[in-house]
């Protein structure tokens, strides 16, 4: 009988994509929305549209950086902050996430992390 590798566990690769973007995205070290600065520990990695729908949770355009009053700000205020991520992204960018959010696609989970790291690096706003 044939028994699973743990490390290739849905869950297993979810924690690791999550921990590795999430410390990419902290990382900028400074605020998208008000430039405040601070030691990654002390931001957010977030999100424009939920992190359940896994077509978007690792999607970079789908990641900022933002400092914890702004995160809760948006979390607040959801219509200021939709018309606030609309001027920071661009309407076509927006629309981008938008379309990819109510396509029927499923998420494939990646064979190759280290590849789809490197891509979300090198697809960042």
């Amino acid at each position: 009988m044939k028994t699973k590798d743990p490390r290739r566990s849905k869950k297993a690769i979810r924690n690791r994509l999550d921990k590795e973007i999430g410390a990419i995205v902290r990382a900028i070290g400074s605020c998208t929305k008000c430039n405040r600065t601070n030691p990654p520990w002390r931001m957010n990695w977030a999100h424009f549209f939920s992190r359940r729908d896994l077509k978007l949770r690792w999607h970079p355009l789908n990641s900022t950086c933002l400092c914890c009053a702004c995160h809760r700000w948006g979390h607040d205020n959801p219509i200021l902050f939709t018309d606030w991520i609309k001027k920071y992204l661009g309407e076509e960018d927006f629309q981008k996430l938008l379309d990819i959010k109510n396509s029927i696609e499923k998420f494939v989970y990646p064979d190759d992390m280290d590849g789809f790291v490197e891509r979300f690096i090198g697809r960042g706003r």
